[in-house]
């Protein structure tokens, strides 16, 4: 039996437009980046493990964004999107690598920054496909 949680996220997924899916990947990205800070921080060698799983989802999620990419819609956007994912993968690894939570906590900004302009890139596509179905 599925838990309240995942049933609201199955039903999140499953109702979700192409750019709301992006932001979705962009949430759990941040999650799965600051359990894996969370984890590298407390120094705890127990948790290590932890960590490297959090690292391999959020890395999982990278990939997922990546192949996600249209380069006949923009290349010059999808080149500059894939060189930062790439980037993004290299300094979890990197982190996980030397157990050092700072190069996280460096990245997270930039995760919440691109995650907050394609949640405000989908609000924008919304109201132009409201407007023109009401219009």
């Amino acid at each position: 039996m599925m838990n309240a949680s995942r049933s609201y996220l199955v039903a999140q997924i499953q109702s979700a437009t192409p750019g709301g899916l992006i932001v979705l990947l962009y949430d759990g990205l941040l999650r799965f980046a600051q359990e894996a800070e969370e984890k590298l921080a407390s120094k705890d060698p127990t948790t290590v493990k932890l960590a490297a799983e959090a690292v391999q989802r959020a890395t999982d999620i990278l990939t997922e964004l990546a192949s996600s990419l249209r380069e006949d819609q923009n290349p010059e956007l999808c080149a500059n999107l894939s060189q930062l994912y790439s980037f993004f993968t290299t300094e979890l690894s990197r982190a996980l690598h030397t157990r050092d939570a700072a190069i996280i906590t460096s990245l997270l900004p930039l995760i919440t920054q691109l995650r907050d302009t394609w949640q405000e890139a989908e609000g924008l596509a919304y109201q132009r496909t409201d407007a023109a179905a009401t219009g």
